[in-house]
């Protein structure tokens, strides 16, 4: 029992500070940002950020926004669990997905260089200041 509760011990202690550092800079951003919308931080005196967020079209492009975003996600969870239920059935189908799933873990990889590629080139993006 003891181990079980060290383990524990061992499990959450790295999740809440990964938590921690992850979510008190974004609470933080988010409070920053609404305080500016509001005008009680930053240079705001003429008014455009409390003018935007009572604007109707600024709320119906977050709503729309947030529609793509949920029913692309519930596309996206749907073809995932068939894909899964299809592939679990199968050994040899089973090793065929293990494959095809790790073909774009190099992707971000790859993103990073061109990125940083089209930042330091010499007819980057820096070398034009």
């Amino acid at each position: 029992m003891n181990t079980l509760r060290r383990r524990s011990r061992t499990v959450v202690v790295p999740l809440l500070l990964a938590g921690a550092l992850l979510g008190v800079p974004i609470v933080v951003s988010v409070g920053y940002l609404l305080a500016g919308a509001l005008g009680w931080v930053g240079n705001t005196s003429s008014g455009a950020a409390g003018r935007m967020l009572t604007d109707a079209a600024v709320w119906r492009s977050v709503l729309l926004s947030l529609w793509i975003a949920a029913v692309g996600t519930a596309i996206a969870m749907i073809g995932a669990l068939m894909i899964a239920l299809l592939f679990g059935r199968d050994r040899r189908l089973d090793r065929l997905a293990q494959r095809i799933a790790a073909l774009p873990l190099p992707v971000p990889t790859v993103a990073t260089a061109v990125a940083v590629l089209l930042l330091l080139s010499q007819s980057g993006w820096l070398s034009r200041v």
